[in-house]
C-alpha cells in the first residue's frame, strides 16, 4: 500500500499546487481505502458548495491514481474534517425532523 500512498499524495499535492492552494496532506489507510486528509488555508474554495468541489476532486484523484497503479485502490479525500462535520450536521437534522409530530392518521 506504500506505493499507492505515494502516488496519491504526489498527484493531489501537484494538483492543489497548480490550483494555487497551500496544503498539507496526511494519509491514513483504513479498510482497504486510502484516506487523505488535506489541511489548507483555502478550505472553503476546495470544499465548494455542499462539498461538490471536494467530491469532484475525489473523483478526479481516484481516476488519476488508478490509471497509474496495477491494483485499484479507493482514495477518499477530506478537507479539515469536512466530511465528519457534514455527517454530524445531517444526523442532527434527521433526528430533529424525526421528533416533529406528523399529525394523526385515521384508519
Amino acid at each position: 500500500m506504500e506505493e499507492e500512498v505515494e502516488v496519491a499524495k504526489q498527484l493531489i499535492t501537484g494538483l492543489l499546487e497548480r490550483i494555487g492552494a497551500k496544503t498539507e496532506v496526511e494519509e491514513l489507510v483504513k479498510e482497504g481505502s486510502l484516506y487523505l486528509e488535506i489541511k489548507s488555508d483555502q478550505e472553503g474554495i476546495l470544499i465548494g458548495r455542499h462539498g461538490r468541489t471536494l467530491d469532484s476532486l475525489e473523483i478526479l484523484i481516484n481516476r488519476m491514481v488508478n490509471k497509474r497503479l496495477i491494483r485499484p485502490v479507493r482514495v477518499v479525500l477530506d478537507i479539515d474534517d469536512y466530511r465528519k462535520r457534514r455527517a454530524d450536521t445531517l444526523t442532527k437534522m434527521a433526528l430533529r425532523l424525526g421528533e416533529k409530530p406528523r399529525g394523526e392518521v385515521t384508519p
